[in-house]
């Protein structure tokens, strides 16, 4: 099983009996992002797609300062004819900057090219949807689909075009329609009008390199009807407790979906599917407690999930509310039937924890 990143996972490693364009297939239905990682030496960008449309007449004739617009005249026409009077069919008042980017791990793909990846296992791209990126600011990973960019200028004189960068770094806007595009290296050194479209590069792109978030790989494998003919499922009964249903998921993905547990072992896992169950020693009890065949000593052989079920339905099943002497007393019957069933003393308590209902948490 290979990571590509401690965030994501290849497509092709999820779910490994399923092929490749059946799972492209099931992220589009389950409206899960697909990314590609980004090729080793090509610089990402930010642009606004109306910048390929964009002609140096567009620039000369956005210009309204008549001084202005004679400088850029003589700049881009030199002697050649030019109507100055003449209307731009792209507007640079309307555009967004290119915005070079930096930190970007993944590529997110279009619907539809994840759609032909499916049917032709290589297609062919130019430009990407969004990009998963580190964010330097909140200091984690994050899926852009739009980045603060600043209007569009134009300005023959370099070093007055970097003023006026400074002056519009200030007003950064987000929310723009923008793509993201691979561009050569020569594209960080400078750019014609002011953004890289010559410099795009059209990226081959196969259904083996696609890779999902680990975040998105529990949606992909839950089967609401496979979960619900294993051991590990509960019934709305159960959901009273947060904690009990978040290990029963956890239980369902790693001994039955098998979805890949990465680092940190089964505690690990548990760590990052179940929010709820915090600290080495609760994890380490909870995996415990949804192992096929779990180690030490148990009266009843096999998995112990069923047990906690048992135990909540014994002590839990149909309460009424209860006021806290007859939780307190409650929580130490919990214990002591875990305690019977063979459990250690800490793993009766973490067990305890795990089933007791929300309401009840902070008696």
């Amino acid at each position: 099983m290979r990571l590509s990143n401690k965030l994501t996972y290849k497509l092709s490693d999820v779910d490994e009996i399923a092929p490749i364009a059946d799972k492209l297939r099931k992220c589009i239905l389950l409206e899960i992002p697909v990314f590609v990682p980004v090729p080793s030496g090509f610089p990402v960008w930010a642009i606004d797609p109306q910048l390929e449309s964009l002609t140096k007449s567009d620039v000369i004739l956005s210009e309204t300062n008549i001084l202005k617009k004679a400088q850029l005249v003589r700049y881009f026409m030199g002697e050649q004819d030019f109507n100055a009077f003449g209307q731009p069919n792209v507007v640079t008042s309307n555009l967004r900057s290119s915005t070079l980017l930096s930190d970007v791990e993944l590529l997110q793909l279009d619907t539809n090219d994840v759609k032909k990846l499916a049917d032709s296992d290589r297609i062919s791209v130019r430009s990407f949807s969004g990009v998963f990126m580190y964010d330097v600011e909140k200091k984690h990973h994050r899926v852009c689909k739009s980045v603060p960019v600043p209007k569009y200028v134009f300005e023959v004189d370099d070093s007055h075009q970097a003023n006026l960068a400074n002056i519009f770094s200030k007003f950064m806007m987000v929310g723009s329609e923008l793509r993201f595009v691979l561009c050569s290296q020569s594209s960080t050194k400078g750019v014609k009008f002011n953004h890289p479209v010559e410099d795009i590069k059209t990226q081959e792109i196969f259904a083996s390199d696609c890779e999902i978030l680990e975040q998105d790989v529990s949606k992909y494998l839950f089967n609401e009807a496979e979960y619900q003919s294993s051991v590990y499922h509960l019934e709305p009964e159960y959901h009273v407790a947060t904690t009990f249903v978040e290990l029963s998921k956890a239980g369902f993905l790693l001994h039955v979906k098998s979805m890949p547990i990465v680092s940190g072992g089964v505690a690990g896992f548990i760590g990052r599917k179940c929010p709820s169950i915090k600290g080495k020693g609760a994890r380490e009890a909870s995996a415990f407690l949804i192992a096929p065949e779990p180690r030490g000593r148990v009266q009843i052989k096999g998995c112990q999930f069923p047990c906690l079920k048992s135990v909540f339905n014994t002590h839990w099943g149909n309460q009424q509310r209860l006021k806290r002497d007859a939780i307190k007393k409650k929580k130490e019957q919990v214990i002591g039937t875990f305690e019977e069933l063979g459990f250690s003393e800490y793993y009766a308590k973490e067990a305890e924890k795990i089933i007791r209902p929300d309401q009840y948490k902070k008696s």
